[in-house]
């Protein structure tokens, strides 16, 4: 799918948080193999929304788990964990990836993190039957209220972590975090954990991240052959607890 094409899709509203860890997106171009893989210990891993309520009974929350139910509801993985692709070998800075579109639906965002290069546009839309007061105290975020259907860009410009959240729905938080040599991300599946790139041949390390912060142990050493598709190994570990 070319720019054009995705910028329209975006405008459109096409463009949603991928399902079955699809790579969504990437500055790579093709020819591209396909590797798969999967990430463990994400059994271990509590959102910070989820946690909150136990430190703060009181406070009211537009949406969570009570922590007595989570056993029943499992962590939605392809929404909380984004891994992301980076080319081994000292790679120059990687351009921006295609937009990329976060729902504000629920209580929540989806995805809640993500992980691009510097340059990429990222679009807020709010899919409720009511306003979001989307604010940000570390990205370049002016203050407006975003109406029911409603988008919003807007694109980090330089490597860090910007967060967004609302003050009437303290659940709603997304994490977006720049790196200079990203090319690629991906999204594990909620059913196992799996996930899959589109990545020319090279070597690559491949990093996890949770609530806006990398998690776990890199893969630093993926081989993508010339021809695939390809399988990894071993698992990407995202909890430090997990073996």
């Amino acid at each position: 799918m070319n720019r054009i094409r995705v910028a329209g899709a975006l405008r459109l509203g096409l463009l949603a948080a991928p399902a079955l860890g699809l790579t969504f997106g990437s500055a790579l171009a093709a020819p591209a193999i396909q590797l798969k893989g999967r990430i463990a210990g994400y059994e271990k891993l509590v959102p910070e929304v989820n946690a909150e309520p136990q430190r703060s009974p009181q406070t009211w929350y537009a949406w969570r788990i009570p922590w007595a139910l989570r056993a029943r509801f499992p962590l939605l993985i392809s929404r909380e964990i984004c891994i992301a692709a980076f080319p081994n070998g000292g790679a120059k800075e990687a351009p921006a990836l295609d937009p990329v579109l976060i729902k504000v639906t629920g209580g929540r965002t989806n995805p809640v993190t993500l992980v691009v290069s510097p340059g990429t546009r990222v679009a807020f839309k709010n899919v409720d039957p009511f306003a979001h007061d989307l604010t940000s105290a570390t990205a370049n975020w002016s203050r407006a209220p975003l109406q029911p259907g409603g988008t919003r860009e807007w694109s980090p410009t330089s490597a860090g972590v910007s967060e967004f959240r609302d003050e009437l729905f303290p659940s709603v938080r997304t994490f977006v975090v720049a790196e200079k040599n990203v090319v690629a991300f991906a999204f594990p599946s909620d059913r196992d954990g799996s996930f899959v790139f589109s990545l020319p041949p090279g070597d690559y390390t491949l990093k996890a991240y949770f609530g806006g912060n990398p998690v776990g142990k890199p893969l630093t050493d993926v081989k993508v052959p010339q021809r695939g598709p390809a399988e990894l190994k071993e698992p990407l570990v995202v909890s430090a607890e997990s073996k």
